[in-house]
Protein backbone atom coordinates (compact mmCIF):
# COMPACT_ATOMS: atom_id res chain seq x y z
CA UNK A 1 0.00 0.00 0.00
CA UNK A 2 1.18 3.29 -0.22
CA UNK A 3 2.01 5.29 3.18
CA UNK A 4 -1.06 8.01 2.94
CA UNK A 5 -3.84 9.04 0.35
CA UNK A 6 -2.31 12.56 0.75
CA UNK A 7 1.81 12.44 1.30
CA UNK A 8 3.13 15.75 2.02
CA UNK A 9 6.94 16.04 2.34
CA UNK A 10 8.82 18.92 2.55
CA UNK A 11 5.92 21.05 1.19
CA UNK A 12 5.41 24.85 2.43
CA UNK A 13 2.17 26.97 1.40
CA UNK A 14 -0.52 24.29 0.51
CA UNK A 15 -4.31 23.86 1.24
CA UNK A 16 -6.37 20.58 1.58
CA UNK A 17 -9.46 21.70 1.30
CA UNK A 18 -12.63 19.89 0.37
CA UNK A 19 -11.69 16.85 -0.64
CA UNK A 20 -13.10 12.79 0.51
CA UNK A 21 -9.78 11.10 1.02
CA UNK A 22 -9.37 7.21 1.79
CA UNK A 23 -7.11 4.50 2.70
CA UNK A 24 -2.98 4.74 3.61
CA UNK A 25 -0.98 2.61 6.10
CA UNK A 26 0.29 5.55 8.03
CA UNK A 27 -1.99 8.22 7.60
CA UNK A 28 -5.22 9.69 4.88
CA UNK A 29 -3.19 12.83 4.69
CA UNK A 30 0.64 13.08 6.03
CA UNK A 31 2.09 16.20 6.55
CA UNK A 32 6.33 15.67 7.24
CA UNK A 33 8.84 18.77 7.80
CA UNK A 34 6.12 20.78 5.90
CA UNK A 35 5.09 24.45 6.76
CA UNK A 36 1.37 26.59 6.60
CA UNK A 37 -0.41 23.99 5.35
CA UNK A 38 -4.34 24.12 5.32
CA UNK A 39 -5.95 20.87 5.78
CA UNK A 40 -10.06 21.88 6.10
CA UNK A 41 -13.31 20.64 5.24
CA UNK A 42 -12.34 17.10 4.16
CA UNK A 43 -13.38 13.59 4.81
CA UNK A 44 -10.89 11.78 5.68
CA UNK A 45 -11.05 7.77 6.75
CA UNK A 46 -10.23 4.07 6.30
CA UNK A 47 -6.77 4.54 6.95
CA UNK A 48 -5.03 1.59 8.79
CA UNK A 49 -3.19 4.06 11.10
CA UNK A 50 -3.96 7.70 11.70
CA UNK A 51 -6.75 10.25 9.71
CA UNK A 52 -3.65 13.25 10.05
CA UNK A 53 -0.54 12.97 10.93
CA UNK A 54 1.88 15.52 11.31
CA UNK A 55 5.79 14.72 11.65
CA UNK A 56 8.21 17.91 12.38
CA UNK A 57 5.66 20.32 10.61
CA UNK A 58 4.75 24.34 11.91
CA UNK A 59 2.13 26.20 11.08
CA UNK A 60 -0.29 23.07 9.99
CA UNK A 61 -4.06 24.49 10.69
CA UNK A 62 -6.17 21.13 10.85
CA UNK A 63 -10.01 22.68 10.80
CA UNK A 64 -13.82 21.36 10.29
CA UNK A 65 -12.97 17.64 9.12
CA UNK A 66 -14.70 14.41 9.54
CA UNK A 67 -12.18 12.08 10.46
CA UNK A 68 -13.59 8.20 10.64
CA UNK A 69 -13.26 4.86 10.58
CA UNK A 70 -9.28 4.92 10.99
CA UNK A 71 -6.98 2.15 13.20
CA UNK A 72 -5.68 4.75 15.15
CA UNK A 73 -5.60 8.31 16.40
CA UNK A 74 -7.86 11.01 14.22
CA UNK A 75 -4.82 13.18 14.76
CA UNK A 76 -1.50 12.65 15.57
CA UNK A 77 1.24 15.27 16.04
CA UNK A 78 4.84 14.45 16.51
CA UNK A 79 8.16 16.53 16.48
CA UNK A 80 9.45 19.40 17.58
CA UNK A 81 7.56 22.12 16.20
Amino acid sequence: GWPAAVDLEGIDQFDIDGFESIGGDIAVVRAVDSVDVLIQNNVLRRSLGNGVRLEASAGVLVFDNLIVENGAAGIAALGQN
